[in-house]
């Protein structure tokens, strides 16, 4: 049985294709002016500003000499493009035509003078010949430059035609700037649906990539269409069994994409005494932003679920003599996921040899398990971002993994939430910055998985205020 998360995506995936099929098909037919102009000659239907006369627009409609005829137009009506660019070759003229039609029609629908059927037939007239008006309007262009004034006629025209199916090719109603930027920012996501991998993803080659050039054996459990969480599961325990014959075992719970931080891969490399085998698994293919509005308690149910299962695979052949350790590794959600999964069964953190957290979110306060140390920057916003600090300060619990001291992402002292609200404006940034700082982590985690793969404890020190 597929997930729901892959069911989801195959939903999405089919009305993308059914989207891009639409805009392909109407791109193609408002680049041809013949077929253009055969259909609007077979529908026989008036323009807009016939079926209003007698209203009141609010403004007086200018009119100009075009190719020997008088045409109407909204004076200053303006192509609905962002203010800082152009609009090329002219066509401008074309979108004062275009609103003028518009404004007129949404007249008539107003007065009683035409319904429903002949509204979307007035609209549909409207923007073919606001089409066509393009389209002439590119005879006059360079020679050079009319196969580019075509196109972008044919670009505009698309975006007039999927906004008038988007509005059912009623009249058009008043849209705030929000509403429509609602509407583009969603077909925008509609489109960039990334498709279900059926071989190595991106992510997960990085990840095969690093380990083999740190000759570090590697198994990445991805999410596949073939793979239910169960099989994923029975998988893991299984490659966990076969890994800890021969040496330690590395769970990684991966970011909300399937990422792991070569890094990470790096240091465990240097670090080790012995063969070891590091297993990431993956749990979405969101980004972790989407997944902690999405669904926020997916990490901590996979880690748990996961976890249990490598925990087993470890007892299964220590039964028979063998003596590989098991530890594990989260950087970002995957390290929140790994801390509430310890948190919720405090005998897995028993039964884990160690383990290596980065940058979990909200954890300026926590401590864990003697054994799984904590890396974390004291300017990364991710390690902040707690709805405590919106109602009090917080006091960093030092680690011996914690980077160089440096002021918190908020301006000092403390506010009531509006320290937390800076913390939350942060968030976007954090990962630009430079390596050691924010929520970029690098070199300094192969200290950290030293100190892990050595067994040296965390070091308690007395919390300090940074509130």
């Amino acid at each position: 049985m597929p997930t729901v998360e892959q069911v989801l995506f195959r939903i999405a995936r089919l009305a993308r294709h059914v989207l891009l099929g639409v805009i392909a098909a109407v791109s193609l037919t408002l680049s041809s002016p013949v077929v253009l102009t055969l259909a609007l000659d077979a529908v026989g239907a008036a323009p807009a500003h016939e079926l209003a006369e007698g209203g009141r627009l609010g403004y007086q409609p200018a009119t100009r000499d075009r190719d020997g005829l008088r045409e109407r137009f909204r004076p200053d009506g303006e192509c609905s493009v962002p203010a800082a660019i152009p609009v090329p070759f002219g066509l401008r003229a074309a979108c004062q035509v275009h609103d003028l039609a518009y404004d007129e029609l949404r007249l008539a629908r107003e007065s009683g003078q035409h319904g429903d059927w002949t509204t979307g037939l007035a609209r549909w007239v409207a923007d073919v010949e606001f089409v066509l008006r393009g389209h002439r309007q590119c005879r006059g262009a360079a020679p050079l430059g009319r196969p580019v004034c075509h196109g972008v006629v044919a670009l505009m025209g698309t975006a007039v035609t999927l906004n008038s199916i988007r509005q059912v090719y009623g009249p058009t109603p008043h849209e705030t700037p929000a509403q429509l930027a609602l509407w583009v920012g969603g077909l925008a996501a509609l489109i960039g649906v990334p498709r279900i991998p059926r071989t190595a993803g991106r992510h997960e080659r990085e990840f095969l990539e690093s380990v083999s050039s740190h000759q570090v054996a590697g198994i990445y459990l991805g999410l596949r269409p073939a793979r239910t969480f169960r099989e994923r599961l029975d998988r893991l325990r299984s490659d966990v069994e076969r890994a800890a014959q021969a040496g330690d075992v590395v769970l990684v719970v991966t970011t909300g994409s399937g990422w792991v931080n070569p890094y990470a891969v790096h240091g465990l490399a240097r670090a080790r005494n012995g063969p070891v085998t590091v297993i990431a698994f993956q749990y979405s293919r969101l980004p972790s932003w989407a997944v902690a509005i999405l669904r926020p308690h997916l990490p901590a149910r996979v880690a748990r679920s996961a976890l249990s299962a490598a925990v087993d695979g470890v007892r299964s052949v220590r039964h028979h003599g063998a003596q590989g350790r098991l530890w594990v590794h989260g950087e970002s959600l995957g390290a929140a996921g790994i801390r509430a999964a310890l948190a919720q069964r405090p005998r897995l953190a028993d039964l884990v040899d160690g383990g290596l957290l980065v940058s979990p979110p909200g954890s300026v306060e926590w401590r864990g398990p003697e054994h799984i140390d904590v890396v974390r920057h004291h300017d990364d916003a991710v390690v902040w971002f707690t709805p405590r600090l919106l109602v009090r300060p917080l006091r960093w619990h030092h680690a011996p993994g914690d980077g160089r001291p440096a002021p918190p992402p908020y301006r000092q002292p403390w506010r009531p939430v509006l320290s937390y609200l800076r913390v939350v404006a942060a968030l976007p940034r954090a990962g630009d910055l430079p390596y050691g700082h924010g929520h970029r982590y690098g070199p300094e985690l192969a200290s950290a998985w030293a100190r892990v793969l050595s067994g040296s404890h965390r070091v308690a020190v007395q919390p300090r205020g940074a509130g």
